[in-house]
């Protein structure tokens, strides 16, 4: 591709030396960069700047530099260099215009919130599915088109621009016509999915997380607005949860027609009778614009009713046949989302993403009820990430549990004995706990004490299949650590 023909899509830009240089892609990791790419310097929510990498970017053979200083740091070397006001939004677009803008063929389903995103994702992916349509699938499990895995494995959420664009030109070549997409606060506030409309914006809730990056809750919201106010085609549908006290933001802020869903008030989709729950199964009954409709869930829990609302919402906006929802949503399967680990053993284990205070206490009061014996929860919280919300997680636990096991979950670059003293600050009561820094010696701990009626929860990292230590990604992942202690 042209350089000309890729600054024609930036609205604001200083150009330094050739125009008419031929561009073999685009990357924003230096580390990545091969002869004749264009290097997109980005500041990242960890704190790296990319314009320190200019100069390596150089090195590797790049042919133009998009920066928003406006010092050239490619002085001397001949290289073009593209001054702009916001390199992340930059990327964005570059990226869409060199991959052929794919998400003009998809209908794009976006996913926002703080807890249930992936769920809802995976709902309407299987629903979707379940009607026979060909659909992509963005998000925290993995990159999908038509149910089948992409190549490249998955990093992030949303991915960065240069590959979540790439990913959506897989998606849209395998003939697929929706994508359904997670979409983080971190992705709007950075311009991630810039210049992409959605066809459908979902809302799941607003609760305590990432204000290490947002600082405040009122910024943590105006980011998840931007999916609505920002991103959300005028002739498309936004979905709310009015159960959110933050509901009523979103429903404002939507340039569209609107579905609303609740579990108690009264909304658009509406859960008519309490859920029958037999052996893992729910039955829920909901009042939607043309009925009702009988659903039987595989999942449990009044948040995955939440979840299930939701995706029923958005299912009805795309004019989904109510036969292939209750289909789609009874075959669903979400990995690592209260994911049964079952080795014969005389005791539930359950391993489940939740890592956030609400989400924590969410599936704790799921599985207190349905517990014969005692309930164990092993989990800690990541490393340089919001640390306030660390000792409300562990006076969570511990209100809500039997035996708490305080471990390592992704330390980062923290050390990991002063974040569990934090998590341990918060037990406020009479509760048995035990500290082991090591988190597989902290399964092997639980899963060793656990008795016949016992539930043992592994929370906090879900399907990751690797802890991060520092800055190396270790393979690990809970589920096979149980695996072997059952064997």
């Amino acid at each position: 591709m042209r350089l000309v023909t890729l600054l024609d899509a930036l609205p604001q830009k200083t150009v330094v030396r050739r125009r008419d240089v031929a561009v073999r892609s685009i990357v924003h990791d230096s580390r990545l960069v091969q002869p004749g790419d264009m290097f997109v310097a980005i500041r990242e929510t960890s704190g790296n700047d990319g314009h320190a990498f200019i100069p390596s970017a150089i090195a590797k053979g790049a042919v133009a530099i998009v920066q928003e200083d406006s010092k050239s740091r490619a002085d001397g070397d001949g290289i073009t260099t593209i001054q702009v006001p916001d390199s992340n939004y930059a990327l964005a677009v570059l990226s869409a215009v060199r991959y052929d803008h794919p998400s003009t063929d998809l209908a794009l389903i976006g996913v926002t919130g703080t807890n249930g995103k992936t769920t809802v994702a995976h709902m309407i992916e299987s629903i979707l599915l379940s009607d026979g349509r060909k659909t992509g699938f963005i998000g925290t499990t993995g990159y999908r088109a038509n149910g089948r895995d992409l190549p490249g494995g998955h990093d992030h959420t949303t991915p960065y621009p240069d590959r979540l664009q790439s990913i959506l030109r897989l998606i849209s070549d395998e003939g697929a016509a929706f994508a359904v997409m997670e979409v983080s606060s971190h992705s709007l506030a950075l311009n991630r999915v810039a210049p992409m409309s959605f066809q459908t914006a979902v809302f799941t809730n607003l609760t305590h997380d990432h204000l290490d990056y947002h600082r405040t809750v009122e910024a943590y919201l105006k980011a998840k607005l931007r999916l609505f106010d920002t991103y959300l085609d005028s002739g498309g549908t936004g979905v709310v949860n009015l159960d959110d006290p933050f509901g009523a933001r979103f429903l404002k802020a939507c340039p569209a027609s609107c579905l609303t869903y609740s579990k108690d008030n009264l909304a658009d989709v509406t859960l008519m009778d309490s859920p029958n729950c037999r052996n893992g199964i729910m039955e829920i009954t909901v009042s939607v614009p043309s009925g009702k409709l009988e659903v039987f869930l595989p999942l449990t829990g009044s948040y995955n009713v939440s979840n299930a609302l939701a995706a029923i919402s958005a299912s009805i906006s795309l004019g989904i046949p109510e036969h292939d929802i209750q289909t789609g949503l009874e075959r669903v399967v979400v990995p690592g989302r209260l994911e049964r680990i079952d080795g014969g053993q005389p005791y539930n284990v359950l391993v489940d993403f939740a890592h956030t205070p609400d989400a924590l206490e969410s599936v704790l009061k799921t599985l207190r009820p349905v517990t014969e014996g005692r309930l164990i929860v092993v989990f800690g919280c990541g490393g340089d990430r919001d640390p306030r919300k660390r000792a409300i997680m562990g006076r969570i636990a511990a209100h809500h549990s039997d035996r708490i096991i305080i471990t390592s979950d992704n330390p980062r670059t923290e050390d990991p004995e002063a974040i569990i003293a934090a998590v341990a600050s918060g037990i406020d009561c009479d509760c048995e706990h035990a500290v082991l820094v090591n988190r597989q010696d902290a399964i092997a701990e639980a899963v060793a004490s656990a008795r016949p009626g016992d539930t043992v929860l592994l929370a906090g990292k879900g399907d990751e299949s690797y802890q991060v230590i520092g800055n190396e990604y270790i393979s690990f992942d809970d589920r096979d650590v149980v695996r072997q202690i059952l064997e």
